[in-house]
């Protein structure tokens, strides 16, 4: 199936980039509005910068003020899913399974969802993150989410527990076990620290395996 699909992705346009991660009917035809209506070559510098670990964040802020305009920030999310649609390529590059990259751009419409189930209304508002999306510093394996990143000083790996994941003891060992986590010391694993985040609140490591902290949160139900 990857190999197959890969291949129909490298001629896809952005609709069957919607399709793939299920992005919502409504706001597909906000970004076919937003298309219409945005300047790419005003945009298009900023789009490969998206794709960079080093300037994303940088840019993430700079295309917000540009595209200020929109005050539900679709055409700033056509951006973001212009950069994931490139970004497929990179992915295919460094061998990532298929279903990797699906699941790890499907926070877009999670995204979309959180903001309605918490504003009552349907808009893009996670511009400050998604770039660790485009930028492959995050990826979703399973129920949990592996983003590389720094903490005073060190390279560390940051554990993210998406909003619509069903904790459950086999589901994390199965999403460890795949990042190649599940017997790693919380600590450290290579030359990464670990560092678990719930409901985003850091939580204090324990000398004990990935795996069994997170058996350890599970029977706290955090």
């Amino acid at each position: 199936m990857g190999d197959a699909l890969f291949e129909h992705m490298e001629s896809m346009e952005l609709k069957h980039l919607y399709e793939l991660i299920g992005l919502q009917p409504n706001i597909i035809n906000q970004l076919e509005r937003a298309a219409r209506e945005i300047s790419w070559e005003q945009t298009e510098p900023y789009l490969e910068r998206l794709l960079n670990a080093d300037t994303a964040p940088s840019t993430c802020q700079e295309l917000n003020k540009l595209l200020s305009d929109s005050p539900s920030h679709f055409k700033l999310l056509l951006c973001y899913l212009e950069c994931v649609q490139r970004t497929h390529q990179r992915y295919q590059d460094q061998h990532i399974p298929i279903q990797i990259y699906i699941d790890t751009m499907k926070c877009f419409p999670r995204f979309l969802a959180e903001c309605e189930q918490e504003t009552g209304q349907m808009y893009f508002d996670r511009g400050w993150w998604a770039y660790r999306q485009t930028s492959m510093q995050i990826f979703r394996l399973g129920v949990l989410e592996y983003e590389f990143d720094r903490l005073e000083g060190e390279s560390v790996i940051a554990l993210h527990i998406p909003s619509d994941a069903r904790l459950t003891a086999e589901a994390v060992d199965r999403s460890l076990e795949q990042a190649g986590l599940s017997a790693a010391p919380v600590e450290y694993y290579s030359n990464h620290q670990i560092c678990c985040h719930v409901q985003g609140r850091p939580l204090a490591a324990s000398a004990c395996s990935v795996s069994a902290f997170f058996r350890l949160l599970l029977r706290k139900k955090l």
